[in-house]
């Protein structure tokens, strides 16, 4: 047998009937000719070559990629060409300067794109870490820089296209401008992979990506930054679908950082804007994030059956909110935080909307998930069933954690806030097992640890204190609604942090009862039991405007810590 050649051989036949030569190795690779290519010039085009380079010299001269040269002529070439013929390329790493670029057919723009983009993969060598930072020499990864201040800077929707965008490949690559629109548009995607993506808009007033109307997508290790230690008045993933649009599914998102901008996953069309969004089903999140931003999540219409695992959600007002008909989606572990100590509202928001046909919000479970406030008048969850409680039900809160994390050291007020007027309570099927941590007052309802805002039924409140001085400070308030009748009974317990077994401690049972008369709360009568170790300390009652307060004094230069558990009967 001969090297390279395979002989067989029979009894009947001795002599070789079939010879294989080995197929000879591909040598004409990425920058180097192939035999034939477009009118005879030996581009690299076709012939062998696995993908085409966007430096070939075919491509209006080919990209030089040295942040100087302005690109656009030459990757838009490369792009048309890839999308036209279904093949991959590469854009090897450097700083391409252009104006726009389109991965599709326009009119005016770029009449020569194809009007069905899809079986083509345009990929680099690398992008940026997520601080954005240029080498000052040629980089090792790719970057295309954008000039454009307005509009879309690199579009491949087909929103509105019998034809959507369909198995295309986008990876390894970083897109840097300054617009006011989008720096990324996809929309339209079907079945498309985009992995290894950093987006950047570096200006005040500016969005990421736009990806209205996908369907079975994947986007892994991406990352979509705003202005750098400002934030941008935009949207970071914005992930609508119109009314009009096909239901979309199945889609998987992974390792998604979105930071600086004002609005980072925006998720189905809030109601409240006027707009009908349309069905986004059994898509999954992992290991998702969003940091520096106002709100980290909107989950709004049509989102249903969606999974989140290990999100990790700061906004600097809310974490997530959640209204507009999202239905029935899951959060399994992870951190959902209003983490400004300012303007925080709460981390996570059940039933936002303004009217209540715009609240909608049924069926989602939260499991194992941390929800954390840095402002004490900020509790983690507002649970807002305000005229709509037939809307807001069977929504499950279990083994979640309720935390404050503030610098101050202050502990949220309440871990679970319910928002209701007249008889409304606990909606329907609603499921709370929560694990508190850190969180000053709860309210024990059936079983559960929530806070209920204004509802006529006799609930328990708690509060916790530290005081190091006998300066009088409010251990709890309580504000009824008008033209109720409240008795409280209070149990109020405290002892010295450091030295338990000192004269530093006490134990208080106060009977109340007052009357708001449009607005004017009135005490009408109070009692207290009293065993003081100390008689320098105190706890009392008392009334101002419409609030119902309890009051505590210390003893200076000694830590106590002040406990207590207020029974509260409210009634017409």
């Amino acid at each position: 047998m001969a090297d390279g050649i395979l002989n067989i051989i029979s009894d009947n036949n001795p002599s070789p009937v079939v010879n294989l030569q080995p197929t000879p190795l591909i040598t004409n690779i990425i920058g180097m000719p192939g035999p034939m290519g477009p009118a005879g010039s030996g581009s690299s085009l076709t012939g062998l070559v696995p993908y085409v380079n966007a430096k070939d010299t075919s491509f209006a001269g080919g990209a030089k990629g040295d942040g100087v040269t302005d690109d656009t002529a030459a990757l838009q070439a490369f792009i048309n060409y890839c999308a036209n013929n279904k093949r991959a390329g590469i854009i090897p790493a450097g700083v391409y300067k252009v104006s726009k670029l389109y991965g599709k057919y326009h009119a005016i723009d770029n009449p020569g794109g194809t009007t069905t983009p899809r079986n083509f993969h345009i990929f680099g060598e690398g992008r940026l870490g997520d601080e954005g930072q240029l080498a000052s020499s040629a980089p090792e990864r790719t970057v295309i820089s954008f000039t454009n201040a307005t509009g879309t800077l690199f579009d491949f929707s087909t929103v509105g296209s019998p034809w959507p965008m369909r198995n295309i490949y986008l990876s390894d690559i970083t897109l840097k401008g300054a617009t006011s629109g989008f720096v990324l548009d996809t929309s339209g995607a079907f079945k498309c992979h985009f992995t290894r993506l950093g987006i950047w808009n570096d200006v005040f007033v500016g969005s990421g990506w736009k990806m209205n109307n996908f369907d079975q997508v994947v986007v892994d290790d991406v990352f979509i930054m705003g202005k750098r230690f400002n934030m941008s008045n935009g949207v970071g993933f914005d992930l609508r679908a119109q009314e009009t649009a096909i239901d979309g599914s199945l889609s998987v998102f992974k390792k998604v950082l979105v930071q600086y901008i004002d609005t980072a996953f925006y998720c189905g069309e809030e109601r409240d804007n006027g707009v009908d969004g349309n069905f986004q089903k059994f898509n999954t999140f992992i290991s998702c994030a969003a940091t520096d931003c106002n709100t980290a999540m909107i989950l709004g219409d049509r989102w249903i059956g969606n999974t989140f695992i290990s999100s990790q959600l700061r906004g600097d007002a809310y974490g997530i909110r959640l209204g507009s008909r999202a239905d029935q989606n899951t959060f399994v572990g992870g951190v959902v935080q209003c983490n400004d100590e300012t303007n925080a509202i709460t981390s996570l928001y059940i039933g936002y909307g303004a009217t209540p046909e715009n609240k909608q919000a049924q069926g989602n479970v939260f499991r194992n998930v941390s929800f954390q406030t840095k402002k004490q008048t900020a509790p983690p969850v507002i649970w807002n069933t305000d005229g709509s409680s037939t809307l807001v039900k069977y929504n499950v809160l279990e083994d979640c954690v309720f935390e404050s994390v503030n610098v101050l050291g202050l502990f949220a007020s309440v871990g679970i806030q319910f928002t209701n007027t007249g008889n409304s309570h606990i909606p329907t099927g609603s499921i709370i097992r929560p694990r508190f941590n850190r969180v000053n007052a709860k309210y024990s309802y059936q079983g559960t640890m929530i806070n209920i805002i204004n509802p006529d039924d006799i609930r328990t409140l708690y509060g916790e204190r530290v005081t190091t001085n006998s300066t009088v400070v409010l251990l709890r308030d309580f504000r009824p609604n008008a033209d109720k009748a409240i008795s409280i009974i209070a149990h109020v317990l405290a002892y010295d942090q450091d030295a338990p077994l000192t004269n530093n401690h006490a134990a208080y049972h106060i009977k109340a009862f007052a009357y708001n008369n449009s607005g004017t709360l009135t005490l009408v009568n109070t009692s207290k039991e009293v065993f003081e170790s100390n008689a320098s300390m105190d706890c009392y009652a008392d009334v101002s405007g419409n609030v119902l307060r309890l009051f505590v004094k210390g003893v200076d230069g000694v830590s106590i810590k002040w406990t207590a558990k207020i029974d509260v009967i409210v009634m017409v």
